[in-house]
């Protein structure tokens, strides 16, 4: 997905990290609008968890969302 993709669907795919990662706050999530890197860095830092399972998991986000929006 690329990044004006990403921004595009923002609102839907921020419900859904928020959901998933509730560490996460609204404000910290809009400064990562299509800051992928330093989204996936943040949420590593908050919870520890692998860097390719918050890919995969991410990733799983970002499509559910772009389906959601055709």
């Amino acid at each position: 997905m690329n990044r004006d993709q990403v921004q595009g669907n923002w609102s839907m795919l921020k419900a859904k990290l928020r959901e998933k990662w509730g560490k996460l706050m609204d404000n910290e999530l809009d400064r990562f609008v299509g800051q992928r890197e330093r989204l996936l860095g943040r949420i590593q830092k908050l919870y520890g968890d692998s860097r390719e399972a918050i890919e995969a998991e991410l990733e799983r986000m970002e499509k559910s969302s772009a389906g959601a929006n055709p």
